[in-house]
């Protein structure tokens, strides 16, 4: 609560690696039921904070009251996986509360770039055209599922780049510091433009070509003036220092050094298909897909609108599309590519143990997106041999899977697919999620003592975990292995004595669950070394 609140001097923070828990107290039946987290105005009136990396985070939140109002600075947000609307039972009064999130983005007009679950989307702020040029007052979502403002038209203009004063040559190539200013909006290097030097290192006359980012499209060239230094040209400063430019100050255009005509000036340099690579794209609801193309030329990278343009047909549908892309001088080729339109891929969130099965849930997608879905499951990461289940409701986002072998560790993805002109069409298998039932835990620490060792472990919800059982042998391979378990979930340490002195033994740890009769084991956990005191 309030952790950064009124930082007015932080632009920047990635908290990849906070780890953030739900409060969580037992009922009478043993069920842990979680309060979540309060990060009511975590951000509150941080008016320089520019971006936020929460992708790592997935702590449930029971209140999230105005956590980034008043950023009006901030323009990335990364927080895809934060589980917002838990309810939770209030303990001073007994009651369900409901997880709230008032005037969470209030004063968030500058926002350009944003991964966030679907909660969140009803209490955006409209993209306004005073904040970000261009902006429609829509959201809509982008290649890599990001929401970003809705255009209209916002080319970078000439106007928009101040002038570029002389320079001098100095040995090395010149590439002065520019200037962008969009009415009262200064534009950033990297965020919202990217800037290329040619023909600037030498004497005479260097372009520079803006291309535009984020929000920003299009591009402008811009000319300036390379002076000859007194060292470069002696008793001619007049010249251009450079018997390649002598007479002729006009730009050319740099070519691949392996290119076959690299050293002729004004020829065409050609492009064969080896030299394109086309990705598969996702298509948008109510828009087309735009594919990744990358084409590479003797260790440079072509950019589209500059040295290539694009031409596209299919791209509104389900299916096999094609893009014909056409080179600018110097480049001389017309190629015409294929690539695979797909629907959007879920992701998992959460796997979950059972008594007779585990549950796998992921992302919902919109009725636009997926018809349903398929999950499928192996012993090994590479997925050989996965077993697989079609799930046919869309609104549906998750699946149970019967119980795997005790200790297994199991391997889960889940993708979509969606029916167009009577054919399936699959989306990308997502990120392969790891699996034990029990769930399986790490070991924290392992402290030596006086012939003995503390061994402490990460403690599991005892809804899932029974208890625990740690190992330890001299050998790494756990040959002779002695164990010891924990019939308690509340235990998360262990002391074991009574071993030799100054001696180097392995330690692991893994959790059990009782079934009736039955008991089943988790994976163990990777080994840590700890070494006895005499």
């Amino acid at each position: 609560m309030n952790m950064f609140k009124d930082c007015i001097s932080l632009q920047n923070i990635d908290l990849s690696m906070f780890i953030s828990t739900s409060n969580e107290y037992y009922n009478e039946g043993g069920d842990s039921v979680s309060r979540g987290s309060n990060m009511s105005g975590m951000f509150e009136n941080c008016t320089s904070l520019k971006s936020v990396d929460l992708s790592h985070l997935s702590a449930k939140i029971g209140c999230a009251d105005r956590m980034f109002a008043g950023c009006n600075t901030l323009r990335e947000l990364s927080c895809p996986h934060i589980a917002l609307g838990y309810s939770f039972k209030n303990l001073s009064t007994g009651h369900e509360d409901s997880a709230t999130y008032i005037e969470l983005f209030e004063g968030c007009h500058s926002l350009e770039r944003m991964q966030i679950p679907a909660w969140a989307a009803s209490s955006l702020p409209r993209p306004s055209n005073t904040s970000i040029p261009g902006a429609t007052g829509n959201w809509i979502t982008n290649n890599e599922g990001y929401l970003i403002p809705e255009i209209a038209q916002n080319d970078i203009q000439d106007e928009w780049v101040s002038e570029i004063p002389d320079s001098i040559y100095n040995g090395k190539p010149v590439e002065p510091v520019l200037n962008l200013k969009n009415g009262d909006r200064v534009l950033e290097l990297g965020t919202d433009y990217v800037v290329e030097y040619r023909n600037n290192a030498s004497p005479g006359t260097a372009l520079a070509v803006i291309s535009g980012r984020g929000i920003y499209t299009g591009s402008v060239t811009k000319t300036f003036n390379i002076k000859p230094s007194i060292e470069t040209n002696p008793g001619n400063s007049g010249s251009s220092g450079s018997s390649n430019n002598s007479g002729n100050n006009s730009p050319s255009v740099p070519r691949p050094s392996n290119s076959p005509n690299a050293n002729t000036p004004g020829a065409a340099i050609s492009v064969s298909p080896s030299d394109i690579s086309v990705e598969d794209a996702i298509l948008i609801p109510g828009g087309t897909a735009r594919p990744s193309i990358t084409i590479v030329i003797g260790g440079v990278t072509l950019r589209e609108g500059i040295d290539y343009s694009v031409r596209y047909s299919n791209v509104d549908k389900l299916g096999t599309a094609t893009v014909t892309i056409i080179g600018k001088a110097p480049y001389q080729f017309s190629i015409t590519k294929t690539f695979k339109v797909k629907p959007k891929a879920p992701s998992v969130k959460k796997l979950l143990p059972s008594k007779k099965d585990f549950t796998v849930k992921w992302t919902r997608l919109s009725a636009s997106q997926a018809d349903g879905y398929q999950v499928r499951y192996a012993t090994k990461r590479s997925m050989k041999g996965a077993k697989k289940l079609t799930v046919r409701n869309p609104g549906k986002t998750s699946a149970k899977i019967s119980r795997p072998k005790s200790g297994k560790v199991y391997y889960v993805q889940v993708r979509s697919y969606k029916k167009s002109d009577g054919k399936t069409f699959y989306s990308n298998w997502s990120t392969v999620k790891r699996f034990s039932n029990p769930p399986a835990t790490t070991l924290s620490k392992v402290k030596t003592a006086k012939k003995g060792f503390k061994v402490t472990w990460k403690k599991q919800s005892r809804k899932w975990v029974s208890g625990y059982q740690v190992r330890w042998s001299t050998k790494k391979s756990m040959k002779g292995a002695k164990k010891i378990s924990v019939k308690s979930a509340k235990r998360s340490s262990l002391k074991v004595s009574k071993l030799k002195g100054n001696k180097k033994y392995y330690v692991q740890v893994r959790t059990f669950k009782k079934a009736g009769k039955k008991t089943y084991y988790s994976s163990w956990s990777k080994a840590k070394a700890v070494k006895t005191k005499k």
